[in-house]
């Protein structure tokens, strides 16, 4: 893969697990005692962890590619802008904080299942 593909996988990174815990959320409050959904809520509740491991690892792989030293960075929206000052929320990967991205979402994943 290319560095392209690894900046929106990081705020998919994010994604996963709170679009699996709003879905959890909706649907039980759709169904709140019915025991024939538990199976859907446990494969719910498990996805969005591996999901997120998943490209965790595949940022891991971009990441350890790219030339040393390099940083991808992806800019979700402009926070504060005041003439040439501006400040924008920012998913950054680079070499170590891309090996502790994956380690964390794995170990979730794990006490998710």
């Amino acid at each position: 893969m290319n560095g392209a593909m690894t900046m929106p996988m990081l705020g998919w990174i994010l994604l996963f697990p709170f679009l699996g815990s709003l879905m959890l959320a909706l649907l039980h409050l759709s169904f709140p005692t019915n025991s024939k959904m538990d199976r859907l809520y446990a494969l719910i509740g498990v996805a969005g962890p591996i999901l997120s491991a998943i490209l965790g690892f595949m940022v891991l792989g971009d990441v350890m590619e790219a030339q040393s030293g390099s940083t991808f960075r992806y800019t979700l929206f402009e926070w504060i802008g005041i003439g040439d000052f501006k400040i924008g929320v920012t998913l950054a990967a680079d070499a170590l904080g891309s090996v502790m991205l994956f380690i964390v979402t794995f170990v979730g994943s794990l006490i998710h299942i």
